[in-house]
């Protein structure tokens, strides 16, 4: 029967000579005995019992639960209630970090490399970050009257159609026009900007805000406080 000494077990499973000498003191896996100079002997009913305890460590059980599992009768019904549970604990300490993760994306997006801006207007971005969680209220309204606008105009395409007359076209596109109009003014008083680089809040001109090339949260614009041309982050404006 083979037998080996905690520096050559430890060799074995990459794993430290302290740590099976503390696996000893909790009673986790003991040696089989020590020899005359008083050293650990492991032999391989040892060894197959730190193969599941490395198994066990891989799938984060804590050292209380291995301690249980591996000093009782428990069965492998136990393993799936412990794993029931820390797969739920896991997932949600997962999402949190996520949630964590995506914060300091949107963060770092919301400042420019070259920016000099003082470590206070962190605050500022974080103000930003909190109002923009309400901002698919906006978008929400502004879909519906969009999509009231669309659907007028399809009526009177369809009613132009059916009686062969482009009066009822030509007045669906008059409403659907004046949905845009509405929609499109809502917007723009609704929202602001803020500098990726100086991270100062305005509102741009009407018309360069209707051209500027833009994606889903922000819009180049030219900064009036640094004068620097950014993709500055779209924010909802405070209500007075």
């Amino acid at each position: 029967m083979s037998i080996y000494l905690t520096g050559e077990l430890a060799k074995i499973f990459s794993i430290t000579t302290r740590t099976l000498q503390y696996y000893d003191k909790k009673g986790i896996l003991k040696p089989a005995y020590f020899n005359d100079n008083n050293y650990r002997i492991y032999t391989e009913k040892e060894v197959e019992k730190l193969k599941l305890i490395i198994v066990l460590r891989n799938m984060k059980f804590n050292l209380k639960d291995i301690d249980k599992l591996m000093n009782s009768e428990k069965d492998m019904k136990a393993i799936h209630l412990l794993l029931d549970q820390k797969i739920k604990d896991d997932e949600q300490r997962i999402e949190e970090e996520q949630k964590k993760l995506n914060n300091m994306k949107n963060i770092k997006s919301m400042i420019s490399e070259t920016s000099n801006s003082p470590i206070q207007k962190l605050l500022d971005i974080e103000d930003v970050m909190h109002k923009n969680k309400s901002i698919s209220r906006l978008y929400k309204k502004l879909f519906l009257i969009g999509g009231l606008g669309t659907f007028i105009q399809l009526i009177g395409i369809s009613i132009s159609f059916a009686i062969k007359s482009y009066f009822p076209f030509l007045i669906s596109f008059v409403l659907a026009s004046i949905c845009a109009i509405i929609m499109t003014s809502k917007y723009f008083n609704s929202v602001l900007y803020m500098c990726p680089n100086c991270h100062f809040k305005f509102k741009p001109r009407k018309l360069k805000w209707m051209l500027a090339a833009h994606t889903p949260k922000t819009r180049k614009l030219n900064c009036p406080n640094c004068n620097e041309k950014h993709h500055c982050i779209e924010t909802i404006k405070n209500r007075t």
